[in-house]
């Protein structure tokens, strides 16, 4: 047997490659014997994607390249037949990979998902790359330093740099979320000082931004601080001044109503700075410390920047504050009553709050549904994510639970996509199936409508008038031929309930 006599000398994993590609060059995907053999041809790859898959069903179609060439487009040529199909947990950074087998009339390869007589001219593979398939970017943010997460915050929301700068107290998370809050408000960058010191990075990236007016929030942050900030150049002021955090967060909202048009000294020369939102505060942001209310802190702190709000710590703040207040968690909402005009945010948990949250500032206050932040909720940067200016949208570490993302389609279905996608973290924490679901729900397909399992590869025939596409077909009626001008590469193919 030609097979045997070629194993003397091989190694194991030589053997096992050799074994695959012989199998799969005389069956069909479709047999069992295909199955075995691309089951060892993946295994051949090595125990890095044996992993990965490991997380998926068994026997899943990840494409194979080893013995079919890789098409030089993302779509068969012209007048070649494809059989198409798409998989997740085969793209390194859990992208979701689109494969077609490019079929030709006896071409002299492999038969793959070909029909009886074609075989397989070259491999359509796209991890990510393909832009009809994801048009809307998915950054991953390093949380592994509130720093550096801070400073990277800072870069995307004001890359163009920000006449101003809100320094905060990073080691008093309370304060820090007052300060997110009026960063908001005077439209500025929020960067922590961490233990009360001021880091040479922070300088460096006041420096970077072309920032002239340095406003120190936290009255635990020594007076040095703002002694070693003008003498960099910088105008410097301070806000609040008690340190009773309830009292303080209503300096901070009464310093925010009374702000308009401010004269600073810039280089010896007088400025007038305006308020990000002209300083029509109307309302506050409350919370109190205790409870989920508390635990929301991060998240209540995202809405007041987004909206350049005040944040406010406890009732007798928000009554201060002087303007009605969204009342965030339950135990914030029992004080509704004695703050008149106030709305209550209540949920069940963290994930439904976030939602409720994000509803707010979407649907009532109309933040433009441009950008989408989802964190998990056991992130120890929430603080520093919440600078970005757009809520953040929290789920269990692992998963996309139901709340979030049923809320992520109907924003798209309201909206349209948003233009970027930020994740608190590395992709892993959203997990195989919600960095895939949220592929699906923001490019415009739906991952649950897909005809087929995990492990069978969901091939599809492509119709004829989607040849130069390669669109999968998740109906398994072919649909009456529309016009060829007409779009169906994705929408065609979903059934609505």
């Amino acid at each position: 047997m030609r097979l045997g006599r070629r194993l003397r000398g091989e190694t194991l994993d030589d053997w096992v490659e050799t074994a695959s590609r012989w199998t799969a060059e005389r069956t069909t995907r479709r047999s069992f014997l295909g199955k075995v053999g691309r089951a060892g041809f993946l295994l051949a790859a090595g125990p890095t994607l044996a992993t990965v898959l490991a997380e998926r069903a068994e026997g899943r179609v990840c494409g194979q390249t080893g013995y079919v060439p890789v098409c030089p487009t993302f779509d068969c040529d012209e007048g070649v037949w494809g059989w198409c199909w798409y998989a997740s947990g085969c793209c390194a950074g859990g992208y979701l990979k689109k494969i077609c087998d490019c079929c030709v009339w006896q071409y002299p390869s492999v038969q793959g998902y070909c029909d009886s007589g074609y075989t397989v001219k070259c491999l359509v593979e796209s991890c990510g790359t393909d832009p009809r398939v994801l048009s809307v970017p998915m950054k991953e943010m390093d949380t592994s330093d509130l720093l550096t997460t801070a400073v990277e915050v800072a870069k995307l929301r004001f890359p163009n740099g920000s006449p101003t700068v809100v320094l905060a107290d990073g080691d008093e998370p309370l304060f820090w979320a007052i300060a997110l809050g009026l960063g908001g408000i005077v439209g500025g960058a929020v960067l922590p000082l961490r233990e009360r010191r001021l880091d040479p990075k922070v300088l460096e990236h006041i420096r970077a931004m072309k920032v002239s007016v340095v406003t120190i929030v936290g009255p635990a942050l020594p007076g040095s601080i703002d002694t070693a900030i003008a003498e960099q150049g910088f105008t410097v002021e301070r806000v609040g001044r008690s340190a009773e955090v309830g009292e303080f967060s209503a300096e901070v909202a009464r310093w925010a109503r009374g702000l308009s048009n401010r004269e600073v000294r810039i280089n010896a020369r007088p400025q007038l700075l305006t308020p990000r939102f002209g300083g029509d505060v109307s309302r506050c942001v409350c919370v109190v410390p205790q409870g989920l209310s508390a635990e929301a802190v991060p998240l209540a702190a995202a809405l007041a920047g987004a909206l350049g709000y005040p944040l406010v710590v406890g009732e007798a703040a928000a009554r201060a504050a002087g303007v009605p207040a969204y009342l965030v968690g339950p135990e914030a909402a029992r004080h509704e009553a004695q703050l008149p005009g106030s709305r209550s945010l209540v949920a069940a948990s963290l994930v439904e709050l976030g939602v409720d949250l994000a509803r707010l500032a979407y649907d009532t206050e109309k933040v433009a549904p441009e950008t989408v932040l989802l964190a998990p909720t056991d992130s120890a940067a929430l603080l520093a994510l919440a600078g970005m200016g757009v809520p953040i949208v929290v789920h269990e570490p692992g998963i996309l639970n139901r709340a979030p993302r049923g809320w992520l389609y109907a924003l798209v279905e309201a909206y349209g996509p948003p233009h970027q996608i930020y994740i608190g973290g590395p992709w892993q924490v959203l997990g195989l199936d919600g960095w895939y679901e949220v592929q699906s729900a923001v490019n415009g397909f739906e991952t649950r409508r897909l005809v087929g399992r995990d492990g069978d590869g969901y091939p599809f025939e492509q119709p004829w008038y989607e040849q130069g596409v390669g669109a999968a077909r998740v109906d398994s009626e072919v649909p009456s031929p529309p016009p060829r001008s007409s779009s169906t590469y994705w929408g065609g193919r979903v059934r609505r309930q």
